[in-house]
């Protein structure tokens, strides 16, 4: 789980939140 560098991947794998990334 990647956090703030990777906030694209972030909404294209999973779900962005103040608490990071959140794969669903």
């Amino acid at each position: 789980m990647q956090l703030g560098s990777s906030l694209y991947l972030c909404w294209q794998l999973g779900v962005c939140s103040a608490a990071g990334c959140l794969q669903v």
